[in-house]
């Protein structure tokens, strides 16, 4: 079985062929965490697409709210540090500034594909930014029981990337952030995103359990980025489902 891992790893902007710097560790030849994921993501990919997968549960519908990400008016929160808001957050979502200090250009529907979201990222300092509708106390009440799964789930692009930019869905329930099955400050390593069969990245399976009931529940992308870092970050289909 070949498996083309380069169409990832090159950059299309080098004659020489050389990697992108997100893709490579610091001697150019060996690949990086993030470029060790994309290249398991294209063969994960390749082999599944040799055998029929039964799932072990059922996704249900999807829960994402409604409209996707198109219009006006969306929340620009600088939570800490200081950020520079430029364009258009679309509707019933939130773009946030964590930490650091970044410059946030904002475009939404209709400039780079119908309902498509596009955040270009340039960070002076190292920071992070999260993105993820702003009601989540009603999606907070579609998962009342403690014994309920949720996997959330956005399609996401990269461009231009500049320095060692790191992104990943994650769920927020009730102010803490979910990275897979782990809270953020209980990692000892990274954890990153699984690919499902229709190209959108998806976090694990996570049971409420002890968070229930929940007064909020949001689908969220986070983007941490080096000091000087740069990309451009489009999301789509955002996907919120609870798996039987």
């Amino acid at each position: 079985l070949y498996v083309n891992v380069y169409d990832s790893w090159i950059d299309p902007a080098s004659a020489r062929l050389n990697p992108l710097a997100s893709m490579a560790q610091t001697d150019g030849i060996h690949p990086s965490g993030f470029g060790a994921q994309t290249f398991g993501y294209a063969e994960a990919k390749a082999l599944a697409d040799k055998f029929t997968l039964t799932p072990y549960y059922t996704m249900g519908s999807n829960l994402a709210p409604s409209p996707g990400l198109s219009g006006s008016g969306g929340t620009a929160l600088n939570t800490s540090g200081s950020a520079t808001f430029v364009g258009t957050i679309p509707t019933g979502w939130t773009c946030e500034l964590v930490s650091g200090q970044c410059t946030i250009t904002s475009t939404t529907n209709g400039t780079v594909g119908p309902d498509v979201y596009q955040m270009s990222l340039s960070a002076v300092t190292a920071s992070v930014v999260k993105f993820y509708p702003t009601n989540g106390a009603a999606l907070a009440a579609l998962f009342p029981n403690a014994t309920d799964k949720i996997i959330a789930g956005f399609g996401i692009s990269q461009q231009q990337v500049s320095g060692a930019v790191k992104w990943e869905p994650c769920i927020i329930i009730d102010a803490f952030t979910w990275h897979g099955l782990q809270q953020a400050s209980d990692e000892v390593g990274p954890v990153f995103p699984t690919k499902d069969m229709s190209g959108n990245f998806r976090t694990r399976a996570l049971t409420l359990t002890s968070k229930a009931p929940a007064t909020s529940i949001q689908p969220c992308i986070t983007v941490t980025l080096p000091a000087s870092g740069f990309v451009k970050v489009g999301v789509f289909q955002p996907e919120l489902f609870k798996p039987i």
